[in-house]
């Protein structure tokens, strides 16, 4: 599984073996003890059970009686300051809170531990959410200047904005609004939008895989609209970009935007192919046809996943998949124009032409008119045939509608983006989170001022030059 797809760098329960012997009850189970033969095979259970554990710690504080200066020992790499929670708990509260879409009050009832009360853990999670801000913020500016930016959207109906806006006082969810602005206009100019979508953006800021960057946000407008407040701070010497979406208007960024930078559109494969699987039994002929040649492409991304992503091994098994666009394509045309491709269909069976107005009508028509932003990828080595990473991110969100606590407001939306994009780019570069948490808070009076030498992936840089260090010592 390539970096930028896995959900967590590591699992949130740690292993553990141990040895243990079972002994016969000798003097229950038979008239004598001694004399007997004995045997022992070996067999294997394991044991899953969630365990809080109580540290003490005896902390030191010296004192020097002639200068009267006292220090006592940092705590810093435990936990931060104030907080009775060690940075594993941190870690693991937020992956089951924004990872696994778990409400926090299903999380206190599961732990069971005054520890670890709804509120407490609410607190904890604020806290990271607050103190990764300037991170958070800095994440769209390094997306900017991205070769290829790749995203989508969800519908969400569970904030009620009238109670937000009736809250009074500095909310997180105001710093970040005045950065990426929380409403949008319309494209025809008649007043602003009204949906509310969750939206997610994924770009590679290196060549890298460690680079990515999965940034959620919450706002009433669309895909497009996030692109467009990231795209204005992007260089304007990089006039080249990828989009990739699924090339419905509302994803791409305003017109404005689209006249300063060459902008190249790239499709999403799944949704090409998700209408032949739907109205399967409306032709199975044709539809299965389509479905085995998706099949044969998905099937070449995986070969070059095994082999290694190289620049090499993918244009070697893509012009495969090239193949299976060209037959999906003549397919398609022959189902419009009801004309027999020359080499894809066996002469023994007719070609059944679907009239205008038809679902598979529109499924074929879809290949044609967007066969050159679907196939893009063949050419773009870095770009993936779908953007089902992004969807897969946004997935956890229809959990989180049934029950959650930060679903209520703003300001709560504003801190679950926070959480979610600060442990999907950690993962994707493949560093614990609690490790990294514990960097950025050691260097936490350098942070706000150069939020940008601390994202997830400058500790993954930072770690590798400490491994260097000690390979040359």
């Amino acid at each position: 599984m390539r970096p930028e797809e896995a959900v967590f760098t590591s699992a949130m329960v740690s292993k553990n073996t141990c040895e243990e012997k079972k002994r016969v009850d000798r003097m229950a189970l038979f008239e004598r003890v001694k004399g007997m033969h004995s045997s022992t095979d070996k067999t294997i259970r394991y044991e899953m059970k969630v365990l809080v554990t109580q540290i003490e710690y005896e902390v030191e504080t010296v004192t020097d009686p002639l200068s009267g200066k006292s220090v006592r020992a940092c705590m810093d790499d435990e936990g931060p300051a104030g907080s009775s929670l060690t940075w594993l708990s941190y870690e693991n509260l937020l992956k089951m809170h924004a990872g696994f879409a778990t409400p926090i009050h299903r999380i206190e009832l599961m732990l069971g531990h005054e520890a670890f009360s709804a509120g407490k853990m609410y607190r904890a999670l604020e806290w990271i959410a607050e103190f990764c801000l300037p991170i958070y913020l800095h994440l769209p500016e390094a997306l900017s200047d991205a070769d290829i930016l790749s995203g989508d959207d969800t519908p969400i109906k569970v904030l009620d904005l009238s109670e937000a806006l009736k809250k009074e006082g500095e909310n997180i969810h105001q710093t970040v609004d005045e950065s990426l602005k929380w409403r949008s206009g319309r494209a025809d100019g008649k007043g602003d939008k009204k949906a509310l979508n969750v939206t997610l953006i994924t770009g590679r800021v290196t060549e890298d895989p460690r680079s990515t960057i999965h940034f959620f946000r919450t706002h009433i407008g669309s895909y497009g609209n996030l692109l467009t407040r990231i795209l204005e701070i992007r260089n304007p010497k990089k006039k080249k970009i990828v989009i990739q979406g699924d090339l419905s208007s509302s994803n791409k960024p305003e017109v404005w935007m689209r006249e300063k930078f060459e902008m190249i559109y790239a499709g999403c494969g799944a949704h090409g192919r998700r209408p032949f699987w739907r109205h399967r039994n409306d032709d199975r002929e044709f539809c299965y046809y389509v479905l085995q040649c998706f099949l044969i492409i998905s099937q070449v991304e995986k070969m070059i996943d095994a082999v290694g992503r190289t620049e090499k091994s993918i244009t070697k098994y893509r012009r495969y998949a090239k193949l299976a666009w060209k037959a999906i394509y003549n397919r398609c045309q022959a189902a419009i124009t009801g004309e027999r491709p020359t080499i894809t269909t066996d002469s023994r069976h007719a070609i059944r032409q679907w009239p205008p107005q038809t679902y598979l009508y529109d499924a074929a028509k879809y290949i044609l008119e967007h066969y050159e932003k679907l196939t893009y990828y063949l050419k773009e080595p870095r770009l993936n045939w779908t953007n089902n990473d992004q969807e897969r991110g946004l997935r956890f969100e229809k959990c989180l509608q049934d029950a959650a606590k930060f679903k209520g407001n703003r300001n709560g939306r504003t801190i679950l983006d926070i959480l979610r994009t600060i442990l999907a780019t950690c993962t994707a570069a493949q560093v614990e989170v609690s490790d990294y948490l514990r960097w950025i808070y050691k260097n936490r009076d350098h942070l706000k001022t150069n939020p940008q030498d601390y994202a997830p992936f400058a500790y993954a840089q930072c770690l590798d030059t400490l491994k260097l260090k000690q390979t040359s010592l």
